[in-house]
């Protein structure tokens, strides 16, 4: 695209080629030996991450969940599960019950959310109906627990230490 009063040349007619390719493109830089991939978006209305500062805790997060644009929980270290319904723009601290390393979240709907964790010799399972408000233990076992998935309310999975794989046919009452 060109605008009036400039002249159409080569260089113009590569730049655009190149721009355009930039678009939606993966782009493959050579930098020092080493291949660095970034990816372009270049639209009308860009995304761009923020840091929030301060952060809303001190401890490491190690899973996030966003159900929607607006709400989301983190879960870290320590037990602490984190939620915003504002885009993360900021964080409420959520009591989980437990101490332990919280690994991973998900919630099928506003309501209902699983949690997989633990350390050492000790793995949990908590579960909530309240939107994360409270929460409550459903399994526990003798090693952590990293990820869990629901694929619907009622079955799912969560995966750990020693090749340890548990599923739940009833929105994780039994595993």
């Amino acid at each position: 695209m060109t605008h009036p009063g400039h002249r159409l040349n080569r260089k113009s007619i590569k730049f655009q080629i190149l721009i355009d390719a930039l678009r939606s493109a993966f782009v493959r830089l050579f930098i020092r030996g080493a291949f660095l991939s970034l990816a372009f978006n270049i639209m009308a209305q860009a995304q761009v991450w923020i840091q929030i500062l301060p952060s809303p805790t001190s401890r490491w997060t190690h899973g996030t969940y966003f159900l929607d644009y607006y709400t989301g929980w983190t879960v870290a270290d320590g037990g602490e599960i984190l939620k915003t319904t504002n885009r993360g723009i900021s964080w409420t601290l959520l009591n989980s019950g437990v101490s332990t390393v919280l690994s991973q979240i998900q919630f099928i709907d506003k309501n209902t959310g699983w949690i997989a964790g633990g350390a050492g010799n000790a793995g949990v399972i908590l579960k909530s109906t309240n939107g994360g408000t409270t929460w409550t233990t459903k399994m526990s076992l003798t090693v952590p627990l990293t990820s869990v998935y629901f694929l619907s309310p009622s079955l799912g999975w969560a995966v750990g230490a020693q090749g340890k794989i548990l599923k739940t046919t009833d929105g994780g009452e039994t595993w």
